[in-house]
């Protein structure tokens, strides 16, 4: 599935999830994992390189704090087809059926200046064991009722459609300690 071989770079990981990082830390038992949250992130001002922020909210005060004067903002988020197969199902005929990420792009683009924006579009065949991992963890069946994600599960999805928007920026807000 994706190559580890690759990756050489000294990373630290937090995640709300305590799962989560217990399975990053089997895959990636080199880099640092940590259970933490975006709300008071455990790094010193001005230090960091990189953040990459995958399908999670942001804390662009954060961001920013720990950010070094010449570090970049990867952001990943979903984009208008992600999950739509899902999206369909649980929400048709709703105003949820159609996704924008428009508000995201904007509230990045006022904390971070654009320097590389990619759309990653593809569909992927899942068998049944993961559409329904899928369908477990998704925020978007949260709130489905028990009858659609049942139905979900039976009917068993052919293809998922897999759309993500990826952004790299550069602060454009200059941090100062309080």
């Amino acid at each position: 599935m994706h190559d580890k071989s690759t990756i050489n770079f000294d990373g630290v990981g937090i995640d709300i999830s305590k799962e989560g990082i217990k399975i990053a830390s089997k895959e990636y038992p080199d880099n640092i994992w940590c259970v933490g949250d975006l709300a008071k992130i455990p790094f010193m001002n001005k230090k960091v390189d990189v953040i990459l922020n995958i399908l999670s909210p942001s804390n662009y005060s954060e961001f920013n704090r720990i950010i070094s004067d010449t570090g970049i903002l990867i952001k990943v988020v979903p984009g208008s087809s992600y999950l739509k197969e899902l999206r369909e199902l649980f929400y048709d005929k709703t105003d949820k059926q159609e996704y924008s990420n428009e508000k995201v792009l904007r509230h990045f683009n006022n904390n971070f200046r654009m320097i590389d924006k990619q759309q990653i579009l593809y569909t992927v065949q899942l068998d049944k064991e993961y559409l329904e991992q899928l369908i477990k963890m998704t925020p978007l069946s949260w709130s489905a009722s028990k009858d659609k994600i049942q139905r979900a599960f039976n009917i068993g999805l052919e293809n998922i459609t897999v759309d993500f928007t990826i952004m790299c920026g550069k602060s454009i807000i200059e941090y100062s300690e309080k």
